[in-house]
Formats: structure tokens, C-alpha cells, sequence
């Protein structure tokens, strides 16, 4: 009988502990909520202006879902080299600009300045002029533009897990607030009775459940919106500033662009006295040399074997399998592709990728939403069609194959196609992107390529 009191008390006090520790977790998870989102909020009360941070190349020091807090930097004020500045600068497309944050490393005599990354060795190509430069990095908050993220992707999983947590660390905090309150009422002596305490408990729960949400969602509301294209790619050293961030280089083709058919080793045209295939842009090779099966007219570009030209498209075609490659992960798709998908990097859950039927990529009104799928063989069944919807640009889907990658017949699909082995597009295969393989052959069959606008 004692060894069985013992064990109900042992039972009872490990509840007690685990009990305390789940508050306690509770307390410092809601005080940090409270305290990350006053950080930074109240700055933009005062005129600074926020982005949140969407790629998680910057990472150790910078990732996904932290906010970058900047301050005008006035027209009389001189431009802060070594420290970073949030600018202008137009996008890929040419049809707006984007916002990027970079360190400035130096001035020019004719009063631009260049500006890098803290991760890359080498300078941004283009120098920025003191007009493009709309403030100064000030302030990072970590973490707190995550849910922003999570809704921008229509992450919906990640968005009320964290709702349920923010929840769950309420009621738990509430909860000792109102037993602490009891216990000091009791030690008081008050003369309370059970129906008051009960109500007065109900109350304090209330009231911590309604400053945490209150402050949550007005907080929310101001949160900064603006997407940032953080590309940290060159490391530099000043004291003027405290934090240093990480970014891949920005996913450019390059000298790849006019390519619609490139390969390491040979490009062939298996079809039979095939009058069908017709390729609006160049095919190349390289290191190897081999371009065949090929009538003049088929090809409306150049065709490069192994010449310095495709020498310098196999260079810009390795770096940017290499860019993709870093890209932070949005999220762990089936291997079964189909329906609607948001932009993001996206892996398989089986290292493979097969689209079925219909893909829709919906940018949701933004132009510049970027798509990559991962994987280690891709493969569009065949009929297969990848349709792009509400801004979705065929220059801005890359599919990244650590192996193979086949367009199968009668599939109409868009993007970049990289496979670091062979890539086929079979008969009557249509797409628009590009269709390369870094150290293996492209075989194509009665197939219209064009180059992405």
C-alpha cells in the first residue's frame, strides 16, 4: 500500500513538473510573439518601411519569414558605403522593378556605386545611381513575417498549425495567471467564494486570450507586405554594421537564353524523314559536338558545336543548375503532379516528378512568381499540359533533374528543363522554355520548341 502511495505521488509530482514546464514554454513562446511583433511594428509607426524576406539562401543569419526594417535615407544625406541600402532596380522582364537589399562597397567617380551580397565574391554587374536608393537597413526581425509567407504560398497547414500553437500557449498562460491570482487571493485571506473565484479565473483567461490576440492581429495588419529580393551574394566586412545575410545569385539564364535545345554531348533528331520538328531559337553542344537529323529550316537560330559561344552558354547553364539547386524549399509535393500550385520550390516526396493531365502554375497577379520543381527524374506523361494562369511566365518555370528528364508525345508544357543527364521530347511534344542536358544527349522527335517571352 505504501509502494502504491509513493507511486501516485511520483505519477503526481511528474505531472506537476511536465505541467510547469508547458506553462512556462507557453509564457516565454507568447512573449516573444509579443515582443518580435512590437519590434516590428512599431518602427513603421515611425515612418521606417518593412519586407519580409522570402528566400532562405540568406541563411544562417537571415531566413525566410524575418523581416528587414529600413529608413529613408535623405537626398541630402550620403550614401553609408559599407552599409546596406534597400533599392530599385528593373526586374528580369523589363515590365517592372524590383526591391533589393545589397551592401554598397564603394563609390564611382561618376557618382554611382557598387553594390554586392555578403556571400559572393564577385560585385553586382550594374552600378546603382544615388535615385535608386529608397533606404537604409536599420533593423532584422526574425521569424515574424513567417505566417505572411505561409499565406502568400496558401500554406494553409503551416498557417493554422500556428494558429493552434499561438492558441494552445494562450490557454495555458492564461491559466496560470488565473492560479496565481487564486493563490495570492488565498494567501491573503480573502473571503471568496468558489462561484466568484471560478468567474474571476474566466475573466483573467479572457483577458490575457484577448491582449495576445489583439496584439497578433493588429500587429498582423501592419506587418510589411513588400517582397524583397534580398541576394546578399558577396561577402564584405564594415563596422558600420552588425548583421551580414546570404542570398544564391538571382536565377538568370544568361548566355543560355537563345538556347532552345542545349546539350553536353549531342543533340539528335531521331525521327524519320521527320518534317514535323521546329525549333524557334538555337541548339548547341558542349564539350561534345554532335548536332543531327536536323533539316536548315528546322532551326530558326544559330547552331553552336562546341564554339566559344556555346562554351559561354554551358557556363551560364552550370551556374544556373547550381542557383537552383540552393534554392530555400517551399514545400515537399507527391510525385503526382497536378492541379494548382502557388509559386515556390518545390522537391518530391520520392524524388521523382510525373505530370499528369493538367498543371496549373498560378503566379495569383505577380509577374515576376517564380516556380522550380526538384527532383531526380521528371517526366510529363504523355498529353500532359502545364498551363500557366494569372501572370505565370513561361521564363520564370524551371524543372531542375538531377538525372533524366522526358517530354513525353503529345505533352505541352513550359519552362526550363535542366537535367544533369539525358532529356528526350518525344513525338509531337510542344513546349516553350528550353530543354537541356549538362553531360548527356537531347534526343528529339517531331517536336515545336520555342523560346519563353
Amino acid at each position: 500500500m505504501g509502494l502504491f502511495a509513493r507511486g501516485i505521488s511520483t505519477i503526481a509530482l511528474r505531472s506537476t513538473w511536465l505541467g510547469l514546464i508547458a506553462t512556462s514554454l507557453a509564457q516565454v513562446y507568447l512573449i516573444l510573439l509579443l515582443a518580435l511583433t512590437a519590434i516590428a511594428t512599431v518602427p513603421l509607426l515611425l515612418g521606417w518601411s518593412g519586407s519580409v524576406v522570402e528566400s532562405g539562401s540568406m541563411q544562417p543569419k537571415v531566413s525566410p519569414g524575418d523581416i528587414v526594417l529600413s529608413s529613408a535615407l535623405p537626398a541630402d544625406s550620403p550614401v553609408p558605403v559599407g552599409g546596406v541600402v534597400e533599392f530599385t532596380r528593373p526586374a528580369v522582364d523589363g515590365t517592372h522593378t524590383v526591391t533589393v537589399l545589397h551592401r554598397v562597397v564603394k563609390g564611382n567617380p561618376d557618382g554611382t556605386f557598387v553594390t554586392a551580397g555578403d556571400a559572393n565574391s564577385d560585385v553586382d554587374s550594374t552600378p546603382i545611381s544615388r535615385d535608386q536608393i529608397t533606404g537604409q537597413a536599420r533593423l532584422l526581425v526574425p521569424y515574424i513575417g513567417l505566417p505572411i509567407l505561409w499565406v502568400g504560398a496558401s500554406n494553409l497547414a503551416a498557417v493554422a498549425g500556428w494558429m493552434v500553437a499561438t492558441l494552445v500557449a494562450t490557454v495555458l498562460a492564461s491559466t496560470a495567471v488565473s492560479a496565481a491570482r487564486h493563490a495570492k487571493e488565498e494567501t491573503d485571506d480573502h473571503a471568496v467564494d468558489e462561484g466568484s473565484s471560478s468567474s474571476d479565473s474566466q475573466a483573467s483567461r479572457r483577458a490575457v486570450l484577448g491582449v495576445v490576440l489583439g496584439t497578433v492581429v493588429v500587429g498582423s495588419s501592419l506587418l510589411p507586405r513588400e517582397r524583397l529580393t534580398a541576394a546578399f551574394t558577396s561577402r564584405t566586412s564594415s563596422i558600420n554594421n552588425s548583421w551580414t545575410v546570404r542570398l544564391p545569385p538571382a536565377l538568370n539564364p544568361g548566355r543560355l537564353t537563345p538556347y532552345v535545345v542545349f546539350a553536353g554531348r549531342s543533340v539528335v533528331n531521331d525521327g524519320y524523314f521527320d518534317f514535323s520538328t521546329y525549333l524557334d531559337g538555337s541548339v548547341g553542344t558542349s564539350p561534345g559536338g554532335t548536332i543531327q537529323g536536323f533539316y536548315s529550316w528546322q532551326i530558326s537560330g544559330g547552331v553552336d558545336r562546341d564554339n566559344q559561344v556555346a562554351r559561354n552558354a554551358r557556363t551560364d547553364a552550370l551556374a544556373l543548375y547550381a542557383s537552383l539547386e540552393k534554392q530555400a524549399k517551399t514545400q515537399v509535393l507527391k510525385s503526382r503532379l497536378t492541379g494548382r500550385v502557388s509559386p515556390g520550390t518545390y522537391e518530391s516526396k520520392t524524388r521523382d516528378f510525373s505530370v499528369e493531365d493538367t498543371l496549373t502554375l498560378d503566379a495569383k497577379g505577380d509577374q515576376s512568381a517564380v516556380f522550380v520543381f526538384r527532383a531526380s527524374d521528371i517526366t510529363l506523361r504523355e498529353s500532359a499540359y502545364v498551363s500557366l494562369v494569372n501572370g505565370a511566365k513561361a521564363a520564370n518555370v524551371y524543372w531542375l533533374a538531377a538525372k533524366s528528364i522526358v517530354l513525353s508525345q503529345n505533352s505541352v508544357s513550359s519552362g526550363t528543363f535542366i537535367a544533369r543527364s539525358s532529356a528526350s521530347s518525344e513525338r509531337y511534344a510542344d513546349y516553350t522554355g528550353r530543354l537541356v542536358s549538362l553531360d548527356g544527349d537531347v534526343l528529339i522527335d517531331r517536336t515545336t520548341a520555342r523560346r519563353p517571352a
